[in-house]
């Protein structure tokens, strides 16, 4: 005897508010009141004998029982589409969605996209350059691409490099001024986060500096490392995601030893979730291409 499922339309309903963390947003989609929505979603946890959501106070969060059931309904639900095209003639093209720092998908990941399309035209894969992440676990992308400690709840996280930094700045301002002087009181270019930033890496080299720390500060390092390219002041280079800059001088580092940061870049995606053949093409096609900068290295020599 076969064991019964819940209603399609349940499913979607759920599908929906997962990803979104809205009832009122699921049910503009589906054409339905909130009300409808809300009623449906009840219907399927009495089916199931859990409840899938927190209903907080103006908002949704998802139990630990609906993540789990989530993804298993949004990959059920994807592979029921897939075979409903292939029945119907559509065409077979999967849609794999990645959010990266706007740095790195304008520098590292874009110049090689024409490269994955020709290699695999049957992905369309679309690429969110941000500053804030977004969660996979809402539905919104598949696969991230984050700076941190690896630890996000609800998400697994691949290790792929460990971030150093060293100080960089145009090659115009290096012949200007040696590079003893620009760290002792050249203009410094400051990321919104860490906020102390500069002040580990002085403590770190053990190096004394005449002026004030202050200066420009960016929050995103995309607009901080464009400002350093045109000489507005030293920056903080992440190695190993800035070798390219420095192999093309478009970029020079003013040390030779790099600090470590205690942060890495990680891919991430749902724990639980079982990739479709078009994610784990582009996760690996996104390891080569983040691990191709990790083997040169073009830094000054001590001394």
């Amino acid at each position: 005897m076969k064991r019964r499922l819940p209603p399609l339309a349940e499913l979607q309903a759920f599908e929906l508010a997962a990803e979104r963390l809205s009832f009122k947003e699921a049910a503009g989609l589906l054409h339905l009141t909130p009300s409808a929505i809300s009623h449906q979603i009840r219907e399927l946890e009495t089916f199931l004998g859990v409840t899938l959501f927190h209903r907080l106070n103006r908002k949704l969060a998802l139990t630990d029982a609906g993540n789990q059931y989530y993804a298993i309904v949004k990959d059920s639900l994807e592979q029921l589409r897939l075979g409903t095209d292939l029945l119907r003639g559509d065409p077979l093209t999967q849609r794999v969605v990645v959010s990266v720092a706007p740095f790195v998908g304008s520098e590292l990941i874009t110049p090689r996209l024409s490269e994955f399309a020709h290699s695999n035209p049957h992905i369309d894969l679309v690429i969110l350059a941000e500053q804030a992440a977004r969660d996979p676990g809402r539905g919104e992308i598949n696969i991230g691409l984050r700076l941190g400690n690896g630890r996000w709840r609800g998400l697994h996280a691949e290790h792929l490099m460990q971030i150093d930094v060293i100080p960089v700045c145009a090659p115009r301002l290096l012949n200007e001024c040696p590079p003893s002087q620009l760290l002792e009181s050249g203009p410094l270019l400051h990321p919104a986060l860490p906020t102390d930033a500069w002040a580990r890496w002085y403590q770190a080299r053990h190096q004394v500096r005449s002026k004030p720390l202050q200066g420009s500060v960016f929050d995103n390092y995309l607009g901080l490392i464009t400002a350093c390219e045109k000489g507005a002041g030293v920056a903080l280079g992440m190695l190993p995601l800035i070798e390219p800059m420095l192999q093309s001088k478009r970029l020079v580092s003013l040390d030779h030893k790099p600090v470590p940061t205690g942060f890495g870049y990680y891919l991430v995606y749902p724990q639980g979730h079982r990739l479709s053949a078009a994610e784990q093409i582009a996760i690996t096609w996104l390891k080569q291409v983040m691990m191709g900068h990790r083997a040169s290295s073009v830094l000054p020599e001590d001394g």
